[in-house]
């Protein structure tokens, strides 16, 4: 038996450091600078999260669960119900919008799952976490979007019939971490290649909340769903569903199946995820299961059977300890005995100890050549590929551009498929998009071609024209000039984002924990803007104080030069950032510590500068009128819950709304008309589901609009009645919702969908440039995740 012995260490990373800005100097830096600087902190082997998707899930979770951290298990189910009965707009009704892509077309998202046409390989489905399905029968050249409105849309697991290829059966839920936010609601299926879909009645309930993976056995027509809660087959097209591999009630997070092809067929299934994990097998074409092996302190398992040898399997475990891969095994007898590959992919070109870096739990996949059982592709956060059954590896892509390195494809794989009618094509999903390979994995292109899946944290536009900018997950600060094609101008983690409506060459962006950056030049170049904000000592360090992961800032609607940015405290610039000054203290009542609640919203009123309203994680509002010479909590009369979000009535300062999250009925946004003194629920018959902004028509005080986790929503009568304005859309989460009244025009970032437009019909008004949402998000470290 060969063995593989890997010693994880990590070592506290010395971090590039570049000239701070100031007054009298400034140096710019551009995007290129920044990966670079990434780039430094891998190969120093920094603990850095290469995209954080720890914080973004915690983000998600603790906003929409706060304060009795939980959400309802039926809130989807119950949440379209309630729309179909209660919130309908009439298809001929005047002021319906009507909703336009904008983009990005070219950027993508996280996808989980592809399936493979078993004779075209030039038709191929995709499953995007937070955007659907989407179909290629173009190899890739363009897509479509399936069914926009099917009951969930966080798509991670896909698999055709290969009987019927018109059956094609999708798996909702991200399973991959131990929180709740990407729930899904079962299993869907189709029967005309993708053009409608029904939810399987079998797998609505907690048992099928994660679907993980899903793999069909041909030979006798059984479908297998891997879940949160264990290993399910159905043999009469997903009616019926029996329990293969379950637990005693706890989470067991069986998270992958593979069906090797022997006679008779063996069957492989993964559990265990941040804890001791374990593969079974069936060597009776499904009949019985019995646990096969387990190691040591080793966690999440991915799997990979060959096609040619179908006696040949792969298996990656996640260390316990590093969060990295800490074996690679191999069998040649259908897992009747295992042996250790003589090598793990790694050191990556960026320094990352093993191919998925500390992400295992996150991002692994393995595949096997269907024509040669030796040829292997391994993907964490880059690719690599080996030729002699894992004696040797060889890196063939980078998640960043650059001399020496191979060739670039985004950071962070999550699904791969050969093609069954032609094995040389491979197409690989990953936190950027869809990629296309001809050659076995040797070279990858992106296939990211009017595929709308990028998911927004917060949006901005110019006042005229078709510059439109935002902050996004894990695909950095983007800017069109009204193509769908969009352009990074700053890495890593989009946040907030602003345009100066007076001089639009200045943008101001940022990265995580209120890293405030400035462009003078459209994006082409940038410099840190944040003196007088206390940070760290390096140039992409962002603040010390108590914030959010994507913090607040935003511009005054009077007067371009002032930002209001909120860590714990409010923080304001009357000079383009070239200075700010702490305008409050501690408004969220949890001291100046690093533990506690952050503001998540904090805006000025259009009509005067001196009224500030802020708003925190644990449902304070806090309102200035003096320009923070005094703040005044506001809360009487409203719900515990999270603010998302505050935006004022254009044409008067003490007429504001606030939107919040979580799942308690009827509390989903409040009126003030006299700066919070008092509030008026204007929920109405909204559904309960998280409300994440809102803005208003100028107008027309009684028009709003809201974006929710299920669309946007709009009202006529101040709040009496709402309808989901979605025509277009589709039940996609709306974290941003921005107003220019040059044209009228209405614009969503979505979380999974790319910016849409809507011109408001029914006239517009004002000179308002609305603020917009901006998401919050919380640190937290791998060792939390294993929790719960």
């Amino acid at each position: 038996m060969k063995k593989y012995l890997a010693l994880f260490t990590f070592v506290v990373a010395s971090i590039l450091g570049f000239s701070y800005f100031n007054t009298q100097y400034i140096k710019t830096y551009t995007l290129e600078d920044f990966k670079n600087f990434r780039i430094e902190k891998k190969k120093e082997k920094s603990k850095l999260k290469y995209d954080q998707p720890d914080k973004a899930m915690l983000w998600y979770y603790e906003q929409r669960a706060y304060p009795n951290n939980s959400i309802p298990d039926n809130w989807r189910d119950e949440a379209i119900r309630h729309i179909r009965l209660n919130n309908l707009s009439p298809s001929n009704s005047p002021n319906a919008l009507s909703w336009s892509q904008l983009g990005p077309g070219n950027i993508g998202g996280r996808i989980r799952a592809i399936a493979v046409h078993p004779t075209d390989p030039n038709t191929v489905y995709i499953g995007a976490v937070a955007g659907g399905v989407w179909k290629s029968v173009n190899g890739g050249t363009s897509w479509t979007s399936l069914n926009d409105f099917m009951g969930n849309i966080a798509v991670c697991a896909l698999v055709i019939d290969p009987n019927n290829p018109n059956i094609i059966y999708a798996g909702t839920g991200e399973g991959f971490f131990n929180l709740d936010a990407i729930r899904g609601a079962g299993i869907f299926k189709s029967t005309d290649a993708g053009i409608s879909w029904a939810q399987l009645s079998s797998t609505n309930n907690t048992d099928f909340y994660y679907v993980n993976d899903l793999d069909y056995d041909a030979a006798n027509s059984t479908l297998y769903a891997a879940t949160r809660k264990g290993l399910y087959s159905s043999n009469d097209g997903g009616v019926s569903f029996t329990a293969k591999v379950t637990g005693s009630g706890s989470d067991v997070h069986c998270l992958d199946i593979e069906i090797a092809n022997t006679n008779p067929r063996t069957i492989f299934a993964t559990f265990g995820l941040f804890n001791q994990a374990e593969i079974w097998r069936s060597t009776d074409a499904g009949t019985s299961f019995s646990q096969n092996i387990t190691l040591a302190n080793l966690g999440r398992i991915e799997m990979a059977v060959s096609k040619s040898n179908p006696s040949v399997a792969y298996a990656s475990f996640m260390d316990l300890n590093t969060y990295g891969t800490g074996a690679i095994i191999f069998t040649t007898n259908s897992g009747a005995n295992w042996f250790y590959t003589n090598d793990i992919p790694g050191p990556s070109y960026a320094g990352a100890a093993t191919y998925t870096g500390a992400q295992a739990w996150y991002d692994n996949i393995l595949a096997v050549d269907p024509d040669n059982a030796n040829n292997v592709l391994a993907g964490g956060i880059d690719n690599w590929k080996t030729t002699d059954a894992g004696n040797t590896w060889i890196q063939k892509t980078n998640w960043y551009s650059q001399s020496g390195a191979p060739p670039y494809a985004h950071a962070d794989q999550h699904g791969v498929a050969f093609a069954p009618s032609n094995s040389n094509i491979v197409y690989l999903g990953n936190d950027g998009g869809i990629y296309k390979s001809t050659n076995k994995g040797e070279t990858w292109t992106s296939m990211n071609n009017n595929l709308f899946i990028t998911q927004f944290y917060y949006g901005t536009v110019n006042p005229t024209g078709t510059v439109y900018a935002g902050g996004t997950q894990d695909n950095g600060t983007l800017r069109t000039t009204g193509s769908t094609s969009w352009n990074e101008i700053l890495g890593g983690d989009g946040g907030a984002t602003e345009i100066d409506f007076n001089n639009t060459n200045n943008i101001y962006m940022e990265y995580v924990n209120l890293a405030i950056y400035k462009s003078t030049d459209g994006g082409g170049t940038f410099f840190k803007a944040m003196n007088g904000i206390p940070t760290g000592p390096n140039f992409y360090d962002g603040t010390t104080d108590r914030t959010q992961f994507i913090s607040p800032f935003s511009m005054d609607p009077n007067n371009s030069s002032i930002i209001v940015a909120g860590t714990y405290r409010v923080w304001r610039t009357t000079n383009g950032a070239a200075n700010w000054t702490a305008i409050s203290g501690d408004l969220t009542g949890d001291g100046s510590g690093t533990s506690g609640a952050t503001i998540s919203t904090v805006i000025a009123a259009k009509g005067n500068s001196n009224v500030i309203y802020a708003g925190c994680s644990n449902g304070r509002v806090q309102v200035t009128t003096d320009a923070g010479s005094s703040w005044n909590l506001r809360t009487s009369g409203l719900p515990n819950l999270s603010v998302t979000k505050i935006t004022t009535d254009p044409n008067n300062p003490a007429t504001a709304y606030v939107t919040f999250s979580g799942y308690t009925a009827s509390s989903k946004i409040y009126k003030t008309t006299n700066y919070g003194t008092s509030w008026t629920n204007i929920s109405g018959n909204l559904p309960n589901i998280p409300t994440n902004c809102a803005i208003v028509n100028p107008a027309n005080g009684n028009n709003i609009f809201v974006g929710t986790d299920l669309g946007v929503f709009s009202t006529t009568d101040g709040g009496g009645s709402w309808v989901q304005d979605v025509v277009g859309m589709a039940n996609v989460p709306v974290l941003d919702i921005d107003f220019r009244s040059s044209d009228n025009k209405l614009f969503a970032a979505t979380h999974g969908r790319s910016m849409y437009s809507s011109t408001l019909t029914g006239g517009g008004g004002g000179t308002q440039t609305a603020t917009l949402l901006h998401d919050d998000q919380i640190f937290f470290q791998a060792e939390d995740i294993r929790q719960g």
